[in-house]
């Protein structure tokens, strides 16, 4: 495999490096028309192998076997030209490239470049001055455009160049007084502006830091930058967010109405006790959190530098940190947009590693080096701290991988997830535990235990469910992990496209303590009813650029008893109006199929009318069968007939199956499969039968103004369809089934929604009876959890290129028919 990062020995270094003066036009030359990645797998570049020398020849790499009784080149070595601070070996060559022959002739190119060469003040005959002039005007332009170029530069150039431009407009020099003046009510805008002005400054100075705190980690090294608590805050997130000067005059009143002495979040110092943390844990911004720990492994990147014990320094910043992690970390149960959980873990192993001489010992500088550093790894991967620090990786990796698809991980989780690998790596290939497991005492860490974290189940499952640790051999998978995890999270992940969720559900509180008390807490089989609340359901929308959710009520629905009219109307009617406040107070993002309390016919036209003349309800939802009544049957003839008169939207949702025994006319729930939970294969057998009924008992044909969205991408219909519609005539006289009617009627009067399991194979037999006009996106959130929906979202994103190629019908398939179905 080449590696495009190094030169073969017969080339020499590119021509814009040859002297002093930066060639601009050589270097754009030199660049390459796309992005070129690293490779990030190590045993394809012979990581563990020694039994081939590479050797490069010309412009491609060749691999020359090694001849039998030669040395192979060592392992450490290897990693030593793969590490990203190598640079190569030093070459000797010629500096200076060949001049070419010098002109004797005299001719008009000759005079003219002679003459420009003469001119005292060369004439430019390009569009722009040179990037010299143009950095050079940007330099002093002053005050306010440095700000906005340091800002953009903070992203993608250096933080020398960064760190010396920020100092020359003093943004490490910050004024933190208050700003309570008697003159701020007078001109509130422009005190808001010089606020803000100043607000940013500070910000941009944290960023620095934080830029400068992980060059120092990843190059190990002493951090530039100083750390101090007060330099590190920042003002509180209710004043940086406010949208007018009167609402940021409004709330700086308030917090000095509430004693606060001054606008900004208080700073983390070491010396803060217990009692004054856990006021902040409400209100703290997390940027300030992520600011402060950032500092503190600054610190100690610092004394590290000087050679200064760290077991003192754990024994200071350790009761400190599990106060911050119990008062401000432990409550982020769903949203960590900086990964503070894994940033907080790698300040310990930080303390506890000396990731310098581990970074050696396994070849960052080759063999020789190693050597000198070998004793201490076997010391420390056989010692206490190297269980400590096993744990709080195994931890990072479980943190990390929670990133949501779409997010953009933080500057330092590349980092983290390296480290992490890198202990691994260590613990297994230098430690022993002579076959014993690790002692309950030996995993007694403060941290750990102060935070309620069981260390001893942690270490025995990433140790493989084993009671020691696992050797290098076994340890491969626990190192791939890590590696995939890096891929994943760092490069593959990438943001989703907008779309409109046409099958979620909701849960309100009352309708959980209904079905509970009607029997219905395991509802079709289910271990459990799954939690639901609003503001989760919205960070769930936020994850996955979901613009808009249509809510509806999920099996049983609301006629939980049977011959109960009441109750159900009543359930029905709460539901509705529940559903209905929510729209209400999120009308961009929320929409809602009214529930109907079937088999009750009269109650249910009653609630249509409401849902469609009270509630502007976006449609109905409508299970697949009430009580054994399936859609289709004759009792029913009455509701499709009055939703045929509204035209409306109808949405069908499978519920567990029911059949009459004709011998007593019982109604019973058939579970052939009673060790699954319905949903799981039942609920698309349903959806068949529903849908067969409605075909067959000419229910589609009576109505053809209804408009029909069947979940699951139809659910077990698509291979029923050629059977029914041959066997259709013996029970329907009056109409003709066939393939091709029911392609056309799918073309004008359904859609299909894509939750659950479509790709990558149920998908296309759907588009061999459907056009991708007639496809949505759909979740089914929370009786498809979280995780679960954030992972078939990744599947669908994948698979859905190798079927379409044109985005713009991938994303007409996401939101756009969604759009014009509830539009229409």
């Amino acid at each position: 495999m080449t590696n495009n990062w190094m030169f073969s020995p017969s080339q020499q270094f590119p021509g814009w490096l040859v002297d002093e003066e930066f060639d601009l036009s050589a270097l754009c030359a030199n660049i390459p028309p796309s992005g070129t990645s690293l490779p990030m797998d190590w045993a394809s570049y012979g990581f563990f192998a020694n039994d081939r020398v590479q050797m490069n020849y010309s412009e491609a790499n060749i691999i020359i076997e090694a001849p039998a009784g030669i040395i192979g080149e060592s392992k450490e070595e290897k990693v030593k030209r793969q590490w990203f601070t190598y640079l190569g070996p030093e070459r000797s060559g010629q500096a200076t490239p060949d001049g070419s022959n010098e002109s004797t002739s005299v001719d008009e190119r000759y005079r003219e470049d002679l003459s420009r060469e003469l001119q005292q003040r060369r004439i430019t005959y390009e569009p722009l001055p040179s990037t010299d002039f143009l950095w050079e005007m940007y330099f002093v332009r002053g005050a306010p455009d440095a700000l906005a170029m340091t800002q953009a530069a903070l992203l993608g150039q250096t933080f020398a160049m960064l760190s010396g431009w920020a100092r020359r407009q003093n943004m490490f020099d910050q004024d933190m007084s208050a700003m309570y003046s008697s003159d701020i009510q007078s001109d509130v805008e422009a005190s808001w502006r010089k606020w803000i002005y100043n607000e940013e400054k500070r910000r941009v100075a944290v960023g620095l830091r934080i830029h400068d705190t992980e060059s120092a980690e990843l190059f190990m090294t002493e951090p530039f930058l100083r750390f101090s608590a007060a330099t590190w805050t920042i003002s509180s997130g209710e004043l940086w967010t406010a949208p007018t000067s009167n609402a940021w005059a409004h709330a700086l009143g308030e917090r000095k109405d509430q004693n606060t002495n001054f606008e900004y979040s208080p700073p983390l110092s070491t010396d803060r006790y217990e009692r004054d943390i856990p006021e902040l844990s409400s209100t703290y911004p997390e940027l300030a959190l992520y600011a402060f720990l950032e500092g503190m492994s600054s610190q100690i990147m610092e004394r590290a530098s000087i050679q200064q014990c760290l077991t003192e320094t754990s024994q200071e910043l350790t009761p400190k940190l599990v106060i911050i992690y119990n008062s401000l970390l432990r409550q982020q149960l769903q949203l960590d947009n900086f990964s503070l959980k894994a940033l907080w873990h790698s300040i310990f192993i930080l303390l506890h590693c000396n990731m310098n001489k581990l970074e050696c010992a396994i070849g960052r500088e080759g063999c020789e080096k190693a050597q000198d550093h070998v004793e201490y790894a076997t010391s420390w991967a056989s010692s206490a701290d190297a269980h400590r620090c096993a744990i709080h990786a195994a931890l990072i990796l479980r943190h990390l991988q929670r990133i949501p698809i779409g997010q953009e991980p933080g500057i330092h989780v590349p980092r983290l997830l390296y480290r992490s690998t890198l202990v691994w790596y260590a613990y297994t290939r230098f430690g022993r535990d002579g076959g014993t497991a690790s002692t309950t005492n030996e995993l007694n860490f403060p941290e750990l235990n102060g935070t309620g974290i069981d260390t001893g189940r942690v270490l025995f499952a990433a140790n493989g469910f084993k009671k020691s640790r696992p050797t290098t051999s076994e340890s491969n998978s626990k190192i791939h992990t890590f590696n995939k995890a890096i891929v994943f999270i760092c490069f593959v992940k990438m943001p989703f496209g907008e779309r409109i969720d046409t099958h979620a559900h909701l849960l309100p509180p009352f309708y959980r303590q209904a079905s509970i008390e009607a029997g219905q807490e395991n509802p079709d089989g289910m271990p459990e009813l799954p939690n639901w609340d609003i503001e989760t359901h919205l960070n769930l929308m936020q994850k996955l650029n979901i613009a808009k959710s249509i809510l509806s009520i999920s099996s049983p629905g609301t006629y939980l008893i049977h011959g109960d009219h009441i109750a159900a109307r009543e359930l029905t009617r709460s539901c509705n109006d529940y559903m209905s406040v929510l729209v209400s107070q999120y009308p961009s993002k929320l929409g809602f199929w009214a529930s109907v309390p079937l088999p009750d016919v009269e109650g249910s036209l009653e609630e249509i009318a409401y849902a469609f003349d009270k509630l502007n309800a976006d449609g109905i939802a409508l299970e697949t069968n009430h009580h054994g009544v399936y859609l289709g049957d004759a009792k029913l003839a009455s509701i499709f007939e009055e939703l045929d008169k509204r035209h409306a939207k109808v949405f069908i949702h499978p519920t567990t199956p029911c059949i009459v025994r004709h011998d007593n006319a019982e109604t019973i729930a058939a579970t052939p499969l009673a060790q699954f939970p319905n949903p799981v294969f039942e609920f698309l057998f349903d959806t068949a039968r529903a849908l067969i009924n409605l075909f067959v008992s000419g229910t589609v044909a009576r109505c053809p103004n209804i408009t029909f969205i069947i979940p699951h991408a139809g659910g077990a219909l698509l291979p029923l369809i050629e059977r029914f519609t041959s066997f259709g005539h013996l029970v329907s006289a009056d109409q003709i089934l066939t393939s091709q009617a029911i392609k056309d009627t799918f073309s004008r009067q359904f859609y299909f929604d894509l939750a659950g399991f479509p790709f990558p194979d149920q998908i296309k037999e759907l588009l061999l009876y459907v056009k991708t006009d007639r496809l949505l996106y759909g979740s089914d959130y929370p009786f498809t959890p979280e995780r679960a929906v954030i992972g078939l979202a990744d599947v669908m994103m994948r698979e859905m290129p190798k079927i379409w190629d044109d985005e713009k019908e991938r994303e007409t398939i996401l939101a756009g028919n969604a759009r014009r179905l509830l539009a229409s």
